[in-house]
C-alpha cells in the first residue's frame, strides 16, 4: 500500500522539532504539571474528512482554552448574536489569557477567547444547573469531535481548588452585570469544560468542522450555522493566540486557538485544519513546538489565509478512463475490443486552477483512492494556472513527484501532461515518469500501455505480414470480387520515416498496409498550428480513402514510421475498375462510403465522450 507523501511530510515536521526542549509545562494547575513534556503529535484534517497524522496522536490531554471558541459558538447558538454581543465584545485585547480586566467603557470582556469572555460564554449556555450546562457543552464538543468526550475529574478538581484568579474574574463579571446567577455554578461548568479530555485527532476534526462551515467532515452532522462559524473564526483570527496574536497572524496566518494543555488548532476555511500537541509552553502560554510546526507548515505549504482566494475552486477538473474518452488513433477491431475491456485500468486525473497544498493533497488522495485496479495514471495539468510559488513550490512539487515515484515503484505507469513544462526542470523528474505536452499523445501512450499488457501477441506483432484476405476492407466483398480486386494492386515498399504523400497532394489512391506502421500528421506550416501525429495505422488497415472524396489531402501528411510493406491501388487502377468491372466498382465505392461512416461514427463517439465529461464537470 502506497503511503501518502503528506504523512511523510508530517513525519519530517515532527523530526525537525522533537528535539526542541525549550519551555515548561503549565504548573499553576497542579495536575497539568504531571504531563509528559516530551509528547508531540501533528494531525492535518481536510474539510472533506481526510486525516493525516504522525506522532503521539492518541495521547489524551485536557482541552483547556481550546474549548473557548466552541463554547462561544454554543452561546451564540443558544441566544443569538445580539444578546451575546451585549455581553462579550469582539475586539482583540492584547492582554494575557487570564488578565483581570474589562473594557473601560462598556464593562464587557474584550472577546470570547480570554478567560473573562470565556467564563461569560459558559454562563450563556442554557442549563438549569452547572451539571446540566456542562452536559450540553460536553455533547456539543462530542459532536465536533465525532465521538463521545469526557472530562478528567482529577484536573477538574485541581482547577476548582486552585482557580482563584478565575474566581476573581467571575465575581468581577457578576459585579458589572455581565453574568447572572451564582458565579460559582458558572465556574464549575467552566472548569469542567476546560478539563475535557481530547487527543490531537479530536482537535483536528473539531477544527475541520469549522473549516467545513459547521458540518462535521465525517459524520456529516450540521452542528452550527455558517454565520456562527464566520464569527468564531473571525475572533480566533484576532484574539485566539492572546497577546501573541499579531505575531501569529504575520508568521502563520490562520485563525487559531491554543491551550495550556499543549494543544493548538489552526483553520484554513473551506480547506483544512491542523492540530498540534506538545506540552512545553512559551511565555504566552502557547506550545513552543506547536508554534514552530505551524510556522513551518504555513510557510512551506502556502497556507496563509491571504492566499486562500487563489485556491477557492476545486483542484480536480475531471477524472475519466481511456475507454470513456479514447484517443483519435485508429485501431484494429481487436485492439478496440481490448481497449473497451481494459480501458478502465488507465485513468486520467485533470487538475485546474492554482495547485497550492490543498490542491496537491486532493490530487494525491484521488490517485491513491482510485489506484485499485488501475495500471496507468495520467495527471493532466493543462488547465493549471500555476503551482505554488516560493518555498511551497518545492514542497508541493516534491509531493506530486513523490507519489508518482511511489506509483512507478509499485508497478504502475505514470505520465504528466504539462504544456508549460521546461527542460530545466528535468532534474526533479522521477525515473520512469513520462512527460507530454499534448493530451492526445498521452492518451495514445496510455492505450499502448494497455495493449502491450493485455493484447495477444498476434494483435500487436508488426513482424508478420498481414494477408490481404484478412483486411476488414474486404468484409463486404465476395471471395470472387476480392480476388479480382487484388489483381489491380501493386506492391510498394517505404523505408522508415519516408513520406507517402504530403499535404495538399492530389488524389493518389488507396494504400493497404501489409507490414509496419504509418502515421498521419497534421501539417504545421500555418501560423499557430503545430505539427503533430493524429493517427497511427498498422498492418491490416488502409489509408487514402479520404483523398478519393476530396480534392486533395488537405493539411495532412502521411509517412512510414517503420519499414513498411504496402499494396497500392492507384487512381488509374480505380478508373480501370470502373470501366472494366462495374460490380467490382460498386463494391469498392460501397466500402469507401462505409469507411467514411465508420470514421464519422468514431469521431462522434469521441466527441460525445468529451461533451459528457464536460457536462459532468459542470454538475
Amino acid at each position: 500500500m502506497i503511503k501518502s507523501p503528506i504523512e511523510k511530510y508530517l513525519k519530517d515536521i515532527y523530526t525537525r522539532f522533537i528535539m526542541d526542549k525549550r519551555g515548561e509545562v503549565a504548573d499553576y494547575i497542579p495536575e497539568l504539571a504531571k504531563v509528559n513534556p516530551d509528547k508531540f503529535a501533528i494531525v492535518l484534517a481536510t474539510a472533506d474528512g481526510q486525516v493525516y497524522k504522525y506522532g503521539d496522536t492518541d495521547q489524551l490531554f485536557t482541552i483547556q482554552s481550546i474549548s473557548k471558541p466552541f463554547t462561544y459558538a454554543l452561546a451564540i447558538s443558544d441566544n443569538g448574536f445580539a444578546l451575546v454581543d451585549k455581553k462579550i465584545d469582539v475586539e482583540p485585547s492584547g492582554d494575557a489569557f487570564n488578565e483581570i480586566s474589562l473594557d473601560a467603557r462598556s464593562n464587557r470582556p474584550k472577546n470570547g477567547m480570554i478567560n473573562s469572555g470565556a467564563i461569560t460564554s459558559t454562563s450563556l449556555v442554557k442549563g438549569r444547573s452547572s451539571e446540566e450546562r456542562y452536559e450540553r457543552i460536553r455533547k456539543f464538543y462530542s459532536d465536533f469531535a465525532g465521538r463521545e468526550l469526557h472530562p478528567d475529574f482529577g484536573v477538574f478538581q485541581s482547577e476548582s481548588e486552585t482557580g482563584h484568579r478565575n474566581r476573581a474574574i467571575a465575581w468581577m463579571l457578576k459585579n458589572f452585570g455581565i453574568i447572572e446567577g451564582n458565579p460559582e455554578e458558572v465556574l464549575a461548568a467552566y472548569f469542567e469544560q476546560c478539563s475535557t479530555l481530547v487527543n490531537t485527532e479530536d482537535l483536528a476534526l473539531m477544527a475541520a468542522t469549522l473549516a467545513n462551515d459547521g458540518i462535521h467532515p465525517l459524520t456529516k452532522k450540521k452542528i452550527v450555522s455558517p454565520e456562527i462559524v464566520e464569527r468564531v473564526l473571525s475572533v480566533m483570527m484576532t484574539a485566539g493566540m492572546y497577546d501573541g496574536a499579531g505575531d501569529w497572524m504575520t508568521s502563520v496566518g490562520l485563525p487559531a486557538k491554543s491551550g495550556v494543555g499543549g494543544g493548538i488548532i489552526g483553520v484554513l476555511p473551506g480547506q483544512l485544519a491542523i492540530a498540534v500537541f506538545s506540552p512545553r509552553l512559551d511565555n504566552h502560554g502557547n506550545s513552543i513546538r506547536g508554534v514552530k510546526a505551524f510556522e513551518a507548515m504555513s510557510r512551506e505549504l502556502h497556507l496563509h489565509i491571504m492566499n486562500i482566494a487563489r485556491a477557492a475552486s476545486s483542484a480536480i477538473r475531471a477524472i475519466y478512463t481511456i475507454d470513456e474518452r479514447p484517443s483519435i488513433l485508429r485501431r484494429t477491431k481487436e485492439e478496440e475490443d481490448i481497449l473497451i475491456e481494459y480501458g478502465p485500468r488507465a485513468k486520467v486525473i485533470e487538475a485546474q486552477g492554482d495547485i497550492l497544498f490543498s490542491g496537491a493533497e486532493k490530487l494525491i488522495r484521488e490517485s491513491l483512492e482510485e489506484s485499485e485496479g488501475v495500471d496507468t495514471f495520467i495527471y493532466d495539468i493543462t488547465f493549471v494556472d500555476s503551482v505554488a510559488d516560493g518555498d511551497s513550490s518545492d514542497i508541493v512539487r516534491s509531493m506530486l513527484y513523490k507519489i508518482a515515484r511511489d506509483q512507478i515503484e509499485d508497478g504502475k505507469s505514470i505520465a504528466i501532461i504539462d504544456p508549460k513544462f521546461k527542460s530545466e526542470n528535468l532534474q526533479d523528474i522521477p525515473s520512469g515518469l513520462k512527460l507530454f505536452k499534448l493530451s492526445e499523445s498521452a492518451l495514445q501512450w496510455a492505450e499502448n500501455q494497455i495493449l502491450d499488457k493485455y493484447a495477444k501477441e498476434s494483435t500487436s506483432d508488426d513482424e508478420e505480414m498481414t494477408p490481404l484476405k484478412d483486411f476488414e476492407f474486404f468484409d463486404a466483398f465476395s471471395e470472387q470480387e476480392r480476388d479480382r480486386f487484388i489483381g489491380y494492386l501493386e506492391p510498394i515498399f517505404y523505408p522508415a520515416k519516408t513520406p507517402i504523400f504530403e499535404p495538399h497532394t492530389a488524389k493518389s489512391g488507396i494504400y493497404f498496409i501489409m507490414k509496419g506502421r504509418i502515421s498521419v500528421e497534421l501539417y504545421g506550416d500555418r501560423e499557430g498550428l503545430e505539427k503533430r501525429i493524429i493517427a497511427v495505422l498498422m498492418a491490416g488497415m488502409t489509408i487514402g480513402e479520404y483523398t478519393l472524396i476530396h480534392e486533395d489531402s488537405g493539411d495532412f501528411s502521411v509517412k512510414s514510421q517503420t519499414d513498411s510493406n504496402l499494396f497500392y491501388l492507384s487512381n488509374e487502377a480505380i478508373k480501370r475498375i470502373s470501366q472494366e468491372d462495374i460490380p467490382l466498382s460498386i463494391a469498392l465505392w460501397k466500402t469507401v462510403a462505409r469507411s467514411g461512416y465508420e470514421l464519422f461514427d468514431r469521431t462522434m463517439y469521441q466527441l460525445s465522450a468529451r461533451i459528457d465529461q464536460e457536462l459532468k464537470d459542470k454538475e
